[in-house]
């Protein structure tokens, strides 16, 4: 993999911030991926995205670490040279081509839910740096668009 210099990491003062930068960016802009997947972003998976916990605990600490690599989703979702996994799905133990996941910059990823009805359609999961995780996404299978 060729490393892409990732975007400089974005600083704020507050969680307030980031939020309301995530609102303004995300939530109420049109992000299409370069193979014109329309992703929506939602209010509700701020905290999803952003907010770390221990292990087998709900997320309850707002992560700055994640927060600041916000400006790197839309540049991995709408780069052809991000390489493109099929997602895992916890509760059914298995890969679905449903579920993408898109790794451009070193080990960065940005995880999507691609609609079953309209497969142009997606929503935004979470990103993050899965340090722990990158190797065992990257032997993942390669996603491929899901047939209706």
């Amino acid at each position: 993999m060729v490393a892409v210099k990732p975007p400089i990491l974005l600083k704020l003062d507050s969680v307030e911030d980031y939020r309301n930068y995530y609102i303004k960016n995300f939530c109420n802009e049109q992000i299409i991926t370069h193979d014109k997947i329309a992703v929506k972003f939602h209010i509700s998976n701020f905290c999803h995205a952003f907010y770390e916990g221990l292990p087998g605990n709900r997320k309850r600490f707002f992560s700055r670490k994640r927060a600041e690599k916000m400006t790197w989703i839309i540049p991995t979702l709408k780069s052809a040279s991000s390489i493109l996994y099929a997602g895992w799905i916890k509760k059914k133990q298995c890969y679905s081509y449903y579920r993408r996941v898109a790794n451009l910059y070193h080990d960065y990823v940005v995880i999507i839910n691609i609609d079953r009805r309209e497969l142009f359609k997606a929503h935004f999961i979470t990103a993050y740096s899965a340090d722990k995780s990158i190797e065992k996404i990257r032997k993942s299978h390669k996603w491929k668009k899901p047939l209706v």
